[in-house]
Parts: C-alpha cells; sequence; structure tokens
C-alpha cells in the first residue's frame, strides 16, 4: 500500500518537475519524486532502475550545489 502511494507521488511528481527544473523547487521535486519510486523499483528487483534514480537524484543535488 505505502509504495503504490510513494510511487504515485513520484509518477506525479515526475510530470511536474520539468516544468520548474530550472528553479530550486523544482530539482528538490525531482529529486524527492525519484527518492520515492525506489522502494517499487527495490520491490521489483529492478535494480538498474534503482541505480538510475540514485544517479538522478546525485546529479540534481550536483547541480543544486
Amino acid at each position: 500500500m505505502i509504495v503504490n502511494l510513494l510511487s504515485w507521488f513520484g509518477a506525479i511528481g515526475l510530470m511536474v518537475a520539468p516544468f520548474i527544473i530550472d528553479t530550486l523547487a523544482g530539482k528538490l521535486l525531482a529529486s524527492a519524486s525519484l527518492l520515492s519510486l525506489i522502494p517499487q523499483t527495490l520491490q521489483k528487483r529492478a535494480y538498474n532502475l534503482t541505480l538510475l534514480n540514485i544517479v538522478g537524484i546525485v546529479g540534481y543535488f550536483w547541480s543544486i550545489f
């Protein structure tokens, strides 16, 4: 149940984030959305997507700092 809700939050966040990605809020939203998708990728044993999400999170934080 919680993984399903997190996945929906992540999907919606990643649909909104590109429109505001040039702002700090956009980068934080994209990072939070990717983070919320990690439980689903782990549950489905899609480790390649888990790694892709982690790299994306690091990339967004890199662009902030």
